[in-house]
């Protein structure tokens, strides 16, 4: 993940990588509110290998509502 830290109202600022140990997601990674879509912050930490108490894979498809029902209809499908 990459955090940006501004200084000052001139925009200079440091940007720093870090890795997680683990996260905890208590939130749906997608809202219908325009500026809250987080579902590319759940790819790169599923695919930065970062444990999670939940899969984010799982999270990551929960965010699509008609295929959380398909599966949990037909699981043979999913």
């Amino acid at each position: 993940m990459d955090l940006g830290i501004l200084y000052s109202e001139t925009a200079i600022g440091i940007l720093r990588s870090f890795k997680p140990d683990f996260v905890l997601i208590r939130q749906h990674a997608y809202s219908m509110v325009p500026g809250e879509d987080f579902r590319n912050l759940v790819i790169g930490l599923h695919f930065g290998g970062v444990p999670s108490s939940n899969s984010l894979f799982s999270i990551y498809n929960f965010c699509s509502k008609p295929w959380v029902v398909s599966c949990s209809t037909a699981p043979s499908l999913c």
